[in-house]
């Protein structure tokens, strides 16, 4: 039996908005300082991805699909569900978190949830 898996490189990127989670006296968060410290991905049949606090392929954690038990002459299997993420970061501004598919390999993401300090002012 060959199987053979076809696809076309191309770079998918999803740049989430600016958070907005509250923020102590000011009651807002915009323009505070913000700190993520991980993130929660959900994926839908995925293999593949990476996420960071930008685009840049430095800022990038790659997320592993592959376990140690899958076998090494097999294909990995379609991902369906929630990877942990965590993000080496300083605080920046934006609390913005970006995945990125640089593979030709299926990505969809449902959700992203962030755990994120909030600098007080």
């Amino acid at each position: 039996v060959n199987d053979a898996v076809v696809g076309l490189g191309y770079d998918s990127t999803i740049l989430s908005l600016r958070v907005e989670a509250g923020g102590g006296k000011g009651g807002i968060s915009q323009g505070h300082k913000k700190r993520m410290s991980e993130c929660v991905v959900r994926f839908y049949k995925t293999i593949g991805a990476k996420c960071g606090i930008s685009t840049a392929s430095d800022d990038l954690t790659i997320i592993p699909f592959r376990s140690t038990s899958d076998s090494m002459d097999t294909p990995i299997p379609l991902f369906t569900g929630d990877k942990i993420v965590r993000v080496p970061t300083g605080f920046n501004r934006d609390g913005r978190v970006a995945v990125v598919q640089d593979q030709p390999l299926p990505m969809t993401v449902l959700g992203i949830v962030q755990d994120i300090t909030v600098e007080d002012i």
